[in-house]
């Protein structure tokens, strides 16, 4: 079962959309879709649709903030933990 939700992630991240989001996340802080829209220079119904494909991946959790959907980063999940540690070093790597 583990390979399997593992093969999910990676997956979903195969997208460049998808690993932005997830870059974007790293940090640690939730972000709503609509500062991920800004960011992304995308629709809002567009980053829904990317986010709800990492969410069925096990791979961000989404929050209610009144009107305003928000997703962060599994925490719960051993293998995003280990995959943002993973982003966190390649992205560092190419910025230098």
């Amino acid at each position: 079962m583990h390979d399997q939700q593992l093969a999910k992630q990676f997956s979903a991240l195969g997208d460049k959309t998808r690993y932005a989001i997830v870059v974007s996340m790293i940090n640690g802080e939730g972000l709503c879709v609509s500062q991920l829209a800004e960011q992304l220079n995308m629709t809002p119904a567009a980053i829904s649709q990317h986010l709800k494909i990492l969410e069925q991946a096990g791979i961000v959790v989404p929050t209610r903030e009144g009107r305003r959907v928000c997703c962060a980063l599994n925490q719960q999940s051993e293998s995003v933990s280990q995959l943002a540690k993973l982003m966190q070093r390649q992205n560092a790597s190419s910025t230098l």
